[in-house]
């Protein structure tokens, strides 16, 4: 009796992903690979599945490392910036898993020896986990900028959490190298930030 719903509830989650995936343009959606090779990919979705049944269950999960507290919401977050250089447009990608669904605003903004420079700014209603994705264009003073940046600030505002989460959900995007005409910063370490 049991299983029906949840198989159904499985289709729905991942036809809703598939049709996601499809609404991003070819170009954006294939360069921006929100995560690498370092990504622990089907391994850890199965862990979270395994997990998020036991909670439904009744049963108590085994918290994951580097996660927030339930009441703020979000548990964990990784994101990766791209800045496309011969393109002119930088893109953002942040995987998340969260206790709840919930409303986010989504902001970040690029820093280095060339100044600030804020870009995207949107709301996002976040499920159980997914990947948030953003592309800005650029002017060719804000290239210059982007090509400077030695860091990516991004913050997720969850507005129904208590001030205290706010702060464990900015992400900093240090690690920054260079493959064939973009730029790419991602995080050292723990996913949020404590």
């Amino acid at each position: 009796m049991f299983v029906a719903p949840m198989m159904v509830m499985a289709i729905l989650v991942l036809a809703k992903s598939a049709q996601a995936l499809s609404l991003q343009p070819a170009s954006a959606a294939a360069a921006i690979t929100p995560f690498g090779p370092e990504s622990d990919g089907p391994e850890e979705e199965e862990e979270i599945e395994e997990c998020e049944e036991e909670e439904l269950e009744g049963e108590e999960c085994e918290e994951e490392a580097g996660a927030a507290p339930a009441e703020c919401l979000l548990r964990t977050a990784e994101g990766r910036a791209v800045a496309f250089t011969t393109e002119n447009k930088v893109g953002l990608a942040i995987r998340y898993t969260s206790f709840s669904p919930t409303e986010a605003t989504v902001s970040y903004r690029l820093h280095g020896s060339r100044g600030s420079l804020t870009l995207g700014s949107k709301k996002e209603h976040l499920g159980r986990r997914g990947v948030i994705r953003d592309v800005e264009r650029l002017t060719d003073s804000q290239v210059e900028k982007a090509r400077a940046a030695s860091e990516v600030t991004v913050w997720l505002h969850v507005p129904a959490t208590p001030d205290y989460c706010h702060s464990s959900s900015t992400l900093r995007l240090t690690t920054r190298r260079s493959e064939q005409h973009q730029l790419v910063w991602t995080q050292p370490g723990s996913a949020l930030r404590h």
